[in-house]
């Protein structure tokens, strides 16, 4: 166990005592490959790391070791201190173009196809402390390669292009020779700006042309070249073709049909165009007033609230793009109109009230205004107010207004009921049942006016133009007297002012109970009068018949009249009786009792001491002059009786089954009980 863990120990220490005693001489830096066309020239490039002292570098080409004889064999190309071994095909073609001590670059002209090929370096030295000599082989190749084609022209990769932002676009070849002139350029319309680098690196030496500009949309898909061209008159060249990404372009609203005013109904079609857009767009939106629209079709039957600046918007990858905005004018009869009355609904009689009927849209504009009142027509205006400057209780009422245009009208509007406060109007009375009563007939008096305010009316009643004490709209006469007679009126008031009716006449007439008790009153003392008068005449009258014959003695019951004739006024106008004769003949009046029916013979008159119970007959006389009777003589009568004024009468109850013809000269009168 102890043999197997300490062996390992030794072995490394033996390693590293070997690695001890092989000590690295140098190390060359080479370029991996240069590629030339055939006639030109390449430029080998090399550097040598090492702390010894270099006595002398070799180039060989294609050099192969020869283990026999554990040297390098091949052609050489370059030797630093004696050229005596070197090739004749590089003799006169090879340069030194090294500078300093540890570069060990040359330069081959001239070049043809046999000179592809690998090359690499041999050293030799001297080494420290007086030691031997060391020789090294680069361990490392650099590959020459010869052609027509030669180094090709290389495009760099071509950065994406957006508008406005800088872009350098990069053209190189890995070739450069001091003794081979070419000019590398850029075939370009972009008002870029060139750049020429050139390096000359051991890792790298090439001709590098930069092209920077900022692009513009315009630029995009234009052709760009890097061209090549060689002291031989021989070119080469890449090309690409710009891609500048950049939002869309130059959009704008198309409107179809191409008008400029659309009326209210009309389809119209809205497009967004774009006119170029790298990429393509992938949405559009659409604004009015600057106002999103969402959704909004292509396709549209337009409306008065479609009226309005209208933009797109074409959105892509790299940005959005506004369009510039499009009027578009609708037209339409007025809308929205209303019918306001700014100051209140109420006003006061003869002051001034307006009424406003605004319409907020309308296009063309308002020529007139129509107003209506309880929906007829009653006025039209140039402006949207109605003006009423000395308002009248009769302009109370509902009011309504449209707006017209040359297009037409809009819906009718109504506004508030407009009041009108005024003092009562139109005052009258009314009375029921008439203007004619009789006296205990109950009479309703009403008073009636147009007013506003109508609530809490006051009412004052006048009789003969004496206030009553009657405050309200009815005044009742309970059993009307004849003082209630005469003239009335009423006088209304609001808070506004007051108002007088027509004077009323009420006529009362008496009663048939007044007039009954007014004519017993009078009548009854007459009557007692006239029974004591016809008895005390009777009594007299009866004296003087018993006296005569039993003829006469029937006919004594009865003061008979002569009738007037036309012999006996002949007569009266030849005796030419005295005025006062005359005055007392018109005041008699005689009964002449009818002949029974026992063939129109007459019939003695019944005793008066015994009347029939039956009809009543009255004669009322004035007695005068006996010559005016038929039947009384002038001796018969008293002197007391021939001057008494009073009237007498005499009456006989007659029984019905007596019947007498008449005289047609006598008047007869009937009292009926």
């Amino acid at each position: 166990m102890g043999a197997w863990r300490t062996w390992p120990v030794v072995f490394l220490i033996f390693l590293f005592k070997d690695a001890s005693n092989q000590e690295i001489v140098a190390s060359v830096d080479l370029a991996r490959s240069v590629t030339a066309w055939e006639g030109s020239c390449a430029v080998l490039s090399c550097k040598i790391h090492t702390r010894h002292t270099i006595t002398n570098f070799t180039w060989y080409y294609n050099p192969e070791y020869d283990n026999v004889a554990k040297i390098f064999k091949g052609t050489i190309v370059y030797q630093s201190t004696n050229n005596t071994e070197m090739s004749s095909s590089f003799f006169d073609r090879v340069l030194y173009i090294g500078t300093g001590e540890n570069n060990c670059t040359i330069l081959i002209t001239n070049l043809t196809r046999q000179d592809s090929g690998s090359y690499q370096l041999r050293l030799m030295g001297k080494r420290r402390m007086g030691k031997d000599d060391w020789k090294w082989m680069s361990k490392s190749k650099l590959n020459l390669t010869v052609s027509d084609a030669g180094p090709g022209l290389k495009l760099h990769q071509v950065p994406e292009m957006q508008e406005n932002q800088q872009v350098t676009l990069t053209c190189s070849i890995d070739y450069d020779c001091p003794f081979y002139n070419m000019t590398l350029t850029w075939l370009q319309n972009v008002n870029g700006k060139e750049e020429m680098i050139i390096k000359k690196d051991m890792s790298e030496r090439s001709t590098t042309t930069k092209l920077t500009f900022v692009p513009s949309w315009k630029d995009n898909n234009k052709i760009i070249t890097c061209l090549l061209q060689r002291m031989n008159g021989a070119n080469d060249n890449r090309t690409i073709q710009l891609d500048v990404k950049y939002p869309p372009k130059d959009v704008r609203v198309v409107i179809k049909p191409d008008y400029k005013q659309f009326r209210e109904g009309t389809v119209v079609t809205f497009e967004c165009v774009v006119n170029s857009s790298n990429p393509n767009v992938i949405n559009f939106a659409w604004r009015k007033n600057k106002i999103p629209l969402l959704p909004f079709s292509g396709k549209k039957v337009v409306t008065a609230g479609d009226a309005g600046m209208y933009a797109c918007e074409a959105t892509n990858e790299i940005g959005k793009s506004p369009s510039d905005e499009v009027f578009v004018e609708v037209l339409y009869s007025p809308k929205n109109s209303s019918c306001k009355i700014p100051d209140g609904t109420k006003k006061r009689e003869h002051k001034e009230a307006i009424l406003k009927c605004p319409s907020k849209q309308s296009n063309p504009k308002i020529s007139s205004y129509e107003w209506f009142k309880s929906s007829k027509p009653y006025k039209t205006t140039n402006s949207d107010s109605l003006h009423f400057p000395n308002v009248q209780w009769t302009d109370s009422g509902y009011y309504s207004c449209r707006a017209i245009n040359t297009l037409g009208s809009s819906p009718e509007a109504e506004c508030s009921y407009l009041q009108i406060e005024y003092a009562p109007k139109n005052v009258s009375i009314s009375v029921s049942p008439g203007n004619f009563v009789t006296e205990g007939t109950n009479v309703q008096m009403t008073c009636t006016a147009k007013a506003n305010p109508s609530n809490n009316l006051e009412y004052t009643w006048y009789h003969k133009d004496q206030a009553l004490q009657i405050s309200e709209k009815g005044y009742v006469l309970t059993n009307v007297q004849m003082s209630n007679a005469g003239e009335y009126y009423c006088v209304v008031e609001n808070g506004i002012g007051s108002n007088k009716s027509q004077v009323v006449h009420l006529h009362v007439s008496y009663s048939t109970y007044t007039i009954a008790m007014y004519s017993a009153a009078g009548i009854g003392p007459l009557i007692g009068i006239i029974i004591i008068v016809i008895l005390i005449v009777h009594f007299g009258i009866w004296q003087k018949t018993c006296r005569k014959t039993d003829n006469d003695r029937s006919d004594s019951a009865f003061f008979v009249l002569k009738k007037t004739h036309k012999e006996v006024s002949d007569q009266l106008e030849q005796d030419a009786p005295s005025e006062d004769s005359l005055t007392d003949r018109i005041n008699y009046a005689s009964l002449q009792f009818p002949i029974s029916s026992n063939g129109g013979q007459n019939q003695p008159r019944r005793n008066p001491n015994h009347p029939d119970p039956n009809d009543i007959y009255s004669v009322v006389q004035k007695p005068r002059s006996t010559a005016e009777y038929e039947n009384i003589e002038s001796s018969k009568i008293t002197q007391d009786e021939s001057q008494d004024e009073i009237h007498y009468s005499i009456i006989a109850n007659l029984n019905k089954s007596t019947v007498r013809e008449r005289d047609p000269d006598v008047e007869y009168a009937m009292l009926r009980h």
